[in-house]
């Protein structure tokens, strides 16, 4: 009973639906899948659940009786048969049917691999509830799953394929360079353009040939006075707007005028931004030395969330150092920065070694466990055996 009471109090995930209950509570209910424990060795064989005639049929009955599809019981048969006829002949039925032995099978529900587990240690092959292959399902973005065999999200709702995404994001079918779960952003792949004045430019793929301004220097006769004037191709037809005077002289000393822009560039920039500079033709105008003030529109640093740089959109965006709750390859969780990587954390959750034969128990970091594993797998069966016993914070 005591057991039952510590597990009830334990909130274990992804077990939210399992019910744990003692025999005495469960006479009238029923389950798919009941797992059993006749748990009660002990050097007198007492099996005091079994003290009186009705506890004793009562309890049989719905230990036996009430699982729809599968039947589990752990405990010791010697010890039950010994002190029993009804269990004696239980024994004998299920000896007789070979249902009786010193593992449990796990059957991965994807792959069919078995997995035969003897104590608290082995289940560590099957950490998910499947096995340890790759799960390599199909995601609807065609790549593969490359989780260890998982029962949980089977559709795949809540993963994040970190394969390169292979979409294009251009008609010049530029393949995006992010990672498959983020959002594709605009093609900045500098590719020449023809514009509709005929020159030509090089341009970021997402910029409209439309709406840029040609900056070649061309020639052009001012129409009152005749004189020619270097200026940028844009400007040919903005005559009207322009307010300067032109330095040469007429033979009867009348002056014309010289083109020179008032109006804001406006200019796109690579960045998606545009040029907040009064129009400059004669200062920088590939916008080479620009530097954008403009608040950056991009995430931080390798986030796997939705965390938005607070930078300038000229300066380099940081590491996302927002604190998340991350799961971790071992199953536990951590708080972690969003920007770290998932792969390299050290899990420091303490976990527990039970030597069966003291039954002596010292706690380890989980990111040891490994070590414990194959070290166990060296131990022969007939000696000193350690145990693992895992438990999720």
């Amino acid at each position: 009973m005591a057991v039952v009471v510590m597990l009830q109090k334990k909130s274990f995930e992804n077990l939210n639906k399992i019910r744990i209950s003692v025999v005495g509570n469960y006479l009238d209910e029923k389950d798919d899948i009941i797992i059993l424990s006749l748990v009660g060795s002990n050097k007198e064989s007492n099996i005091d659940f079994l003290s009186t005639v009705n506890s004793y049929v009562n309890r049989v009955c719905s230990g036996l009786s009430h699982a729809k599809h599968g039947l589990y019981m752990i405990g010791n048969i010697e010890c039950l048969k010994s002190q029993s006829e009804l269990w004696n002949r239980i024994y004998t039925t299920l000896n007789d049917m070979k249902k009786i032995g010193n593992q449990l099978d796990l059957v991965c529900q994807v792959h069919d691999t078995v997995t035969q587990v003897t104590n608290a240690i082995d289940f560590a092959a099957a950490i998910d509830g499947g096995c340890m292959q790759k799960c390599y399902a199909i995601l609807n973005c065609g790549h593969l799953c490359q989780r260890i065999c998982h029962f949980d999200d089977r559709d795949h709702l809540q993963y994040k394929c970190n394969e390169t995404c292979d979409r294009y994001i251009c008609s010049e079918k530029h393949q995006c360079p992010r990672k498959c779960f983020e959002e594709c952003e605009k093609c900045i792949i500098k590719i020449e353009k023809t514009l509709p004045c005929g020159h030509t430019a090089t341009l970021p793929c997402f910029v409209d040939s439309l709406d840029y301004k040609c900056w070649v220097m061309v020639e052009e006769v001012l129409p009152d006075c005749g004189h020619l004037i270097q200026q940028r191709c844009q400007y040919r037809q903005l005559s009207a707007n322009f307010s300067a005077f032109c330095s040469n002289l007429f033979a009867i000393n009348t002056s014309c005028t010289v083109t020179v822009c008032n109006k804001q560039c406006n200019i796109p920039l690579p960045c998606g931004h545009q040029c907040t500079r009064q129009c400059h033709v004669n200062d920088d105008p590939e916008h080479k030395k620009y530097v954008c003030k403009e608040k950056c529109e991009k995430k931080n640093k390798g986030c796997k969330g939705d965390h938005q740089c607070r930078r300038l959109c000229s300066e380099d965006c940081l590491k996302c150092e927002v604190v998340i709750k991350a799961a971790l390859p071992c199953g536990h969780e951590a708080r972690i920065e969003c920007g770290a990587d998932i792969q390299k954390h050290i899990c420091t959750v303490e976990v527990k070694q039970v030597f069966p034969k003291c039954q002596h128990t010292i706690t380890k970091p989980c990111h040891k466990v490994q070590e414990y594993v194959d070290l166990s797998e060296s131990f022969d069966d007939s000696k000193n055996q350690v145990m693992f016993l895992k438990e999720k914070k």
